[in-house]
């Protein structure tokens, strides 16, 4: 028994070893062979295919793939993760032909460059139902609005209300074409520029017979105040025709209008107490106690437009301190030359501020 079991065993080892043998001689066949295609098949080229037709072939698939990057880098710049041809492109494999010619990426490049456009989807801004510019998208253009708003923000004011503004605003999401010269599409900080510049950038301007600066300044839509800072050295209301004005500033295209709310105190005016004194001569006073004006609360809603104010609206609030009077000692005969009534303060409930009502 025991010479058989060691047949058995010595039997199991021989073909364990054979088919160890087999399966390596395999393998080295296989990568053989797939070397000898290699080395004497024929090389396979690569198409790229617009819109259903042949537009040029490539040595490679990556010659293809580089080629198509560097068209859409190109068209779309900075927004090219987001970017792609407004065309059906596709990149096929081909059996190779004497008849092709084999293009290199760059002269792939040349030759279909002006027949793919690069688009992107975006998000116009639309003021006053002219559109503006565009953005990437609708998340970036309403943080565009945000961080405009408090740009124009009071740092230090109570606001009253929600800043509005004075434009109808609207955004509309679309496809923009990239890669040429009226291309809207923008980065956040280039529209955040774009809405803080002024209407109008600064030119000089002959002034006409008959002409006048609240006229020119209604051409151009620009503030009289703008004028003004723009020529300091000039008297506008005497301008004469063939005087040189120069005309800038004006309203950005969007107008953010604010309110807020302001405190503040205002003083009350003291009066003045004259007390007989027989020890005075004629025209001579003598002051017995200093007068002191009261403090009063003041309440204001001012309305800011781009951060300037425009106009305020004050309602005077609770009286905190009322006026003491300025006791002046006079003679007694100053006093019988003028018998007017002194008109005495009296404290008065204090009155509630009366402000807008949203």
């Amino acid at each position: 028994m025991d010479f058989l079991t060691r047949k058995k065993t010595r039997d199991a080892r021989h073909c364990a070893g054979r088919a160890d043998v087999i399966l390596l001689f395999l393998a080295a066949a296989a990568i053989l062979i797939f070397l000898a295609y290699r080395h004497f098949a024929p090389h396979a080229n690569y198409a790229l295919v617009v819109d259903g037709q042949t537009s040029a072939v490539m040595g490679s698939r990556d010659d293809a793939q580089q080629a198509l990057d560097a068209m859409l880098r190109k068209q779309a710049g900075d927004f090219t993760p987001d970017a792609h041809f407004r065309q059906k492109v596709d990149v096929k494999r081909i059996e190779p032909s004497s008849e092709a010619t084999i293009m290199s990426p760059e002269e792939a490049e040349q030759q279909l460059g002006p027949k793919l456009t690069a688009v992107v989807s975006a998000c116009r801004l639309i003021i006053n139902d002219k559109p503006l510019f565009a953005l990437s998208s609708r998340k970036e253009a309403e943080a565009l609005l945000l961080d405009l708003v408090n740009h124009y923000l009071p740092r230090k004011a109570e606001l009253y209300g929600q800043p509005v503004f004075r434009e109808k605003v609207a955004l509309r999401e679309e496809v923009i074409s990239l890669g040429n010269a009226g291309n809207p599409l923008v980065t956040k900080p280039q529209a955040l520029k774009i809405l803080l510049a002024p209407a109008v950038s600064p030119r000089r301007y002959t002034m006409r017979r008959g002409e006048t600066a609240s006229l020119i300044a209604a051409r151009y839509r620009v503030r009289m105040s703008d004028l003004k800072t723009a020529n300091p050295d000039l008297n506008l209301d005497r301008l004469r025709a063939g005087d040189s004005i120069v005309v800038a500033g004006g309203l950005p295209p969007l107008t953010v209008i604010a309110h807020a709310r302001e405190s503040g105190t205002r003083d009350i005016p003291f009066w003045v107490e004259k007390i007989p004194d027989p020890q005075l001569s004629k025209g001579e006073t003598r002051l017995i106690k200093k007068g002191q004006p009261g403090k009063q609360e003041l309440l204001s809603l001012v309305t800011y437009v781009n951060g300037k104010e425009l106009n305020r609206t004050s309602s005077a609030g609770k009286i905190l301190s009322g006026p003491v009077p300025e006791q002046i000692a006079v003679n007694p005969a100053e006093l019988e030359k003028k018998t007017k009534k002194v008109r005495r303060w009296r404290k008065k409930p204090a009155a509630k501020p009366t402000l807008p009502i949203e």
